[in-house]
């Protein structure tokens, strides 16, 4: 039997990526609302989410985006490459 943490690897549940980031976990819930990060929902059973989950890369991504100064040209190349590549 396959435990579940094997299945999220590279990814971090909602409190771990917002201590990855340094920013809260309601700032995180306004970059997916706004659609500025992607989240992954896990509905378990029943209609709520029982676990929300972030790609480490997705997170990496975001965050040099928020920084002033980025490197607009450097982003979009790596999320060109990121989608060449699957």
């Amino acid at each position: 039997m396959h435990e579940f943490k094997n299945f999220t690897d590279g990814y971090l549940n909602k409190r771990d990526a917002a201590t990855y980031t340094a920013v809260s976990q309601r700032t995180l819930d306004y970059a997916v609302a706004r659609g500025e990060l992607r989240a992954f929902k896990l509905t378990l059973t029943g209609s709520r989410p029982h676990k929300v989950l972030f790609r480490k890369q997705d997170l990496d991504i975001w965050i040099q985006r928020q920084r002033a100064g980025a490197d607009l040209d450097g982003i979009v190349s790596e999320v060109v490459a990121e989608v060449r590549n699957g």
